[in-house]
């Protein structure tokens, strides 16, 4: 006998249903068995009859629960003799809003909801065949290749089997195997799981969540999990104040069981990131369902270990990506040291003969007139000579920064003097300034001279990026966590390439023309920052402009009201 020589049977009242039925059949069968359509109980107990007449297996039959000539469960229940039928299996399709006021239907294998969903729709069809045709012949299993899943459902129900059959024989049973499905995705074992859930506790009713509802609180008292059917939802957990995020694939589809399991209340709070369709489960249903399927003791298992190593693997990927983010810290710190004590030496022997360049070349443009021929080159050469001493004394500042002179201070009072230095060169006449300043920003402990340096450095950079025409944006504001103050400068210029921005606060790195600039701006101002207990990064889209965001840490506020209790 080969697959062929089968029939599924669909039934509805509705032709839209019907024909949704019959599609989706058609779909999973592959051409492997034919596919009927009726919309009456009469036509269903007349195909069993021919197909019965004529040798053919039927089996599956799946009816909605309204039919042209009455209650499709009813027909269902009527219409097939498991002795004659040797095993048929019928499902019941009934609408989502329904299936509280069904409940379990007596004689019935499953219960489908609709409209379905198509890896559910896929599982429960194959599940119910698969059953079929392990009662009726298991090598007909063979001739059905595309039956998604057909081969691990047969082993899993062939182990089963056996392992019922030596335990009643008086042995210790097989052991089940639960890693045959790793051709499987993660995805397609849960649904397993689920299916088999659902065939074991007779399809429980269901919950739905809107999208942003809390599902769990943390400290709820947990007596059983829910299984995530359908839908997003986020983990989190308060530490210290802050609200710490987990990744969704955490837990799987399954929640609670970790609290559960050591009858603890909840770990994390849940809250639905999407409309989320859950299956709750008691303890008492879930210990009943897993002592009396190996088969949903298999697929549970195997999505348990998937979860285990999933949220091993992430945890093996934040260390290793701590200790790279390490390892480039120190580096970077043995790399401005060398370049420091290159830059003290190179500064020290050029500083004195540097000097009387720039003085002498002054001089000469001084004593040369206008309408002199060498005027031109003379000009040059102080312009290059000025530009070496700017060069040498960043370098002086790069090599022996300064202990910055911490006291209470207002970033905005420091941004505002910043702007009014800048504002009226010639740079920012065709450039928009937005500033969105914090009022109620709190003052932060700084160098107000350090920190104007660097406010002042990145101003001038984002004004010669837009090459004078643009916009600048320059926001104050506190952090979420509520430590910090956050000074972010967005230009509109053309951005910078993404394999340059991890350079560019190393030491006389420059995205600028060579005669602009000496490439130790945005180094300075990283060291003058970081000596303030904050941090400085960039981030740029190509043709979308840069964003420069600097953080410094609130400690101001306590200090000087101490300070001011003290006096």
């Amino acid at each position: 006998m080969t697959a062929k020589h089968f029939t599924v049977l669909g039934a509805a009242a509705d032709a839209t249903v019907l024909t949704s039925l019959s599609e989706g059949l058609e779909a999973l069968s592959n051409g492997t068995f034919d596919v009927e359509a009726h919309h009456s109980a009469a036509g269903l107990k007349r195909a069993m009859e021919t197909h019965r007449a004529a040798g053919r297996h039927v089996p599956l039959v799946i009816a909605d629960r309204y039919l042209t000539d009455g209650s499709g469960i009813d027909a269902l229940i009527a219409l097939t003799d498991r002795e004659a039928q040797r095993g048929v299996r019928k499902a019941v399709l009934i609408p989502h809003a329904q299936l509280d006021e069904v409940g379990e239907a007596g004689g019935l294998d499953a219960t489908i909801a609709r409209p379905w969903n198509d890896d559910q729709f896929r599982v429960a069809v194959t599940r119910l065949v698969t059953e079929f045709f392990l009662e009726v012949d298991p090598r007909i299993l063979e001739s059905i290749p595309d039956l998604v899943h057909v081969r691990l459902l047969a082993h899993a129900f062939t182990e089963a089997t056996a392992r019922s059959r030596v335990a009643d024989e008086g042995g210790a049973g097989l052991p089940f195997c639960f890693l045959g499905d790793l051709h499987l995705s993660d995805d397609e074992v849960e649904r397993l799981m689920i299916a088999e859930l659902d065939r074991s506790l007779g399809n429980p009713p269901r919950r739905y969540v809107p999208a942003g509802a809390l599902i769990v609180a943390e400290g709820d008292p947990i007596d059983g999990v829910n299984v995530i059917l359908e839908g997003r939802v986020r983990l989190f957990r308060k530490v210290e104040g802050n609200e710490i995020d987990f990744h969704h694939r955490t837990a799987g589809r399954i929640l609670g069981l970790l609290a559960l399991s050591r009858s603890r209340p909840a770990f994390f709070s849940i809250e639905a990131e999407t409309d989320v369709t859950l299956l709750p489960i008691t303890q008492e249903q879930l210990d009943s369902a897993l002592h009396d399927s190996a088969v949903l003791a298999a697929h549970f298992t195997s999505v348990l270990m998937r979860s285990l190593a999933r949220r091993n693997l992430q945890s093996i990927e934040r260390q290793l990506e701590t200790r790279r983010a390490a390892s480039t810290r120190i580096r970077e710190s043995e790399r401005l040291a060398v370049v420091g004590q290159l830059a003290a030496g190179v500064a020290h022997e050029l500083n004195n003969p540097l000097q009387g360049i720039v003085a002498y070349s002054h001089l000469l443009l001084e004593r040369t007139t206008e309408d002199t021929r060498q005027r031109e080159t003379l000009e040059k050469i102080v312009v290059q000579a000025d530009r070496c001493r700017a060069i040498v004394r960043a370098l002086l500042d790069f090599s022996r920064p300064q202990k910055p002179r911490l006291q209470p201070s207002n970033i905005n009072s420091i941004l505002a003097e910043c702007l009014g230095l800048v504002g009226s060169q010639a740079l920012f006449h065709n450039i928009e300034i937005e500033a969105h300043l914090d009022p109620q920003l709190p003052r932060v402990l700084t160098d107000p001279s350090q920190m104007e340096q660097v406010f002042t450095n990145l101003i001038l950079n984002a004004a010669e990026a837009m090459e004078g025409v643009g916009r600048l944006t320059i926001v104050t504001r506190v952090d979420l966590a509520g430590d910090r103050v956050e000074i972010q400068f967005r230009d509109t210029g053309p951005g910078i390439p993404g394999h340059l921005l991890e350079q560019v606060f190393d030491p006389f790195f420059s995205t600028k023309q060579e005669a602009h600039g000496t490439g130790l701006g945005l180094s300075i101002s990283y060291g003058i920052v970081r000596e303030h207990g904050g941090s400085i990064t960039a981030e740029s889209q190509p043709g979308g402009g840069a964003t420069f965001l600097v953080r410094v840490p609130i400690t101001a506020e306590r200090l000087w009201i101490g300070n001011e209790e003290e006096e």
